[in-house]
């Protein structure tokens, strides 16, 4: 990337570089989402309660997928500042008790994001030209030609993460197409058919900015013992099918904070309607299984399975050097 910004810098001479040392513009202009409740429909009775479920139970899980990105600000075009963000995915799969990556390379995509339709689309072609692809970021007619520049790097950090996403789901769907084993992702279910249709697949979210059970039934999550679930509720969004989901708490609590090893599970809400509790207790044994080996350093081991960082090391290695 920086032997093509020397190069668009002689045939752009109104381009400005800028450092790019520092922290990405994920940790720089991180947009923190605003915490909220839903409430869904309880799958398990009327009410949440809190379910045991087997700790002690050997790996199920053959393989992991996670995704990474990171954006940075490497140039201004006048008062339109230029992101470039890199986004890889990668499925690490058990091998001889070693992980390994499947299907022989990391998922990437990198593209210089910018909202071009903005710009001289001359200044775009000469981009191209140096070898770089371009996203474009512009939010839409609603925006104003002088909107705040931070608003353009919101934007286009708000692309990068579209693109990984994408990058994760295509994999997924890639790896459930194979029928290669059970798959555990880090984070929601992926929009792709191929993954809801499956039955080897558990999707584990360690962040819970939206909560998704009632006042009344919040302290029963908070209230989880170790190695305990709660009931399963129905998630349904508009942007992928829905899903089945519960909260399960992996390690004690005791004089910590309530979100203190609380995981939140997902899996095909079909899959769910033909096996019922039995395939949440299941489930919940599979994800209890990768508490070891524990994924220190990482600050939040308490809820990250040692596969899921071996994944983000990997990725960051050869992806976002």
């Amino acid at each position: 990337m920086g032997a093509a910004l020397e190069q668009l810098q002689l045939r752009l001479p109104h381009l400005r570089r800028v450092d790019v040392r520092g922290a990405s513009l994920e940790v720089a202009i991180a947009r923190v989402e605003r915490p909220e409740t839903r409430v869904c429909r309880v799958l398990e009775g009327n009410r949440v309660v809190a379910h045991p479920i087997p700790m002690d139970d050997p790996p199920r899980v053959t393989a992991f997928l996670d995704g990474v990105q990171e954006s940075r600000n490497v140039a201004w075009l006048g008062v339109v500042p230029l992101v470039f963000g890199r986004v890889g995915a990668v499925v690490r799969a058990r091998v001889d008790q070693r992980l390994e990556t499947w299907s022989g390379a990391p998922r990437t995509f990198e593209a210089m994001y910018a909202p071009w339709s903005r710009l001289p689309q001359r200044d775009r072609a000469l981009v191209q030209e140096c070898g770089l692809r371009t996203r474009d970021v512009d939010a839409g007619d609603d925006v104003p030609n002088d909107s705040h520049p931070l608003r353009c790097m919101q934007d286009a950090t708000n692309a990068v993460k579209q693109d990984r996403e994408a990058v994760e789901r295509d994999l997924a769907a890639e790896y459930c197409d194979a029928g290669a084993g059970t798959l555990y992702v880090d984070g929601g279910l992926p929009n792709a058919a191929a993954v809801h249709a499956s039955s080897a697949v558990v999707g584990v979210v360690k962040s819970h900015q939206t909560l998704y059970v009632s006042s009344e039934d919040l302290p029963t999550v908070f209230g989880l013992a170790a190695g305990e679930r709660s009931s399963a509720f129905a998630i349904e969004s508009r942007h992928r099918p829905p899903v089945a989901s519960w909260y399960l708490r992996l390690r004690d609590a005791r004089d910590r904070d309530p979100f203190w090893g609380l995981v939140r599970i997902e899996v095909p809400a079909s899959l769910f309607e033909r096996f019922g509790a039995s395939l949440a207790d299941e489930r919940s044994g599979w994800v209890a299984a990768e508490r070891a080996p524990v994924a220190l350093p990482d600050g939040r081991w308490d809820t990250m399975a040692y596969g899921i960082r071996n994944c983000e090391e990997f990725l960051r290695a050869a992806t976002l050097r």
